[in-house]
């Protein structure tokens, strides 16, 4: 957590990237979160585009066997967006593609409303018909209550 609180003020964590890229093949689910969280957290001062290269292994982690390290790898998107735009549509991409009948019912909506949040956050920079459409279908599914589904269309007129 300490990593994590100087990550957002500076880039004095960001020369240990190597170190964190290496947590997400640990075995521990743990220690796999710890480095999608900082990655995550760095990616703002990724100036030698790091995880522009490993992008792929990262997003990896949306399809991972645990709920919890899927709504961790979604939910730390939210702050790689913002930074790495060029990777935006590939987020998208591979956000819009997780079946949400396979995961767990008791998480599904869970991680349906991060994915949204995710999407949502991409729209600000850029969007798709296919993210629009994406989105709108999630919210007429039937699986997200009223309440997170008037937040999200509030967002989606902003």
């Amino acid at each position: 957590m300490l990593l994590q609180e100087r990550s957002l003020i500076s880039n004095d964590v960001y020369p240990f990237w190597d170190t964190f890229q290496g947590k997400l093949k640990n075995e521990n689910p743990y220690q796999r979160n710890i480095g999608l969280k900082i990655i995550a957290d760095n990616a703002k001062w990724d100036v030698e585009n790091k995880l522009d290269a490993s992008i792929d292994d990262y997003l990896s982690f949306i399809y991972d066997e645990k709920p919890i390290t899927v709504r961790q790898c979604i939910q730390a998107l939210q702050k790689i967006i913002p930074y790495k735009k060029q990777l935006n549509l590939r987020i998208a991409e591979k956000l819009m593609s997780l079946k949400i009948t396979d995961i767990k019912e008791t998480m599904q909506k869970s991680i349906l409303l991060d994915i949204i949040n995710a999407l949502t956050e991409i729209r600000k920079y850029q969007t798709t018909d296919e993210i629009d459409s994406y989105i709108m279908k999630a919210l007429s599914g039937g699986i997200i209550d009223k309440k997170p589904k008037n937040e999200i269309e509030a967002r989606m007129v902003q």
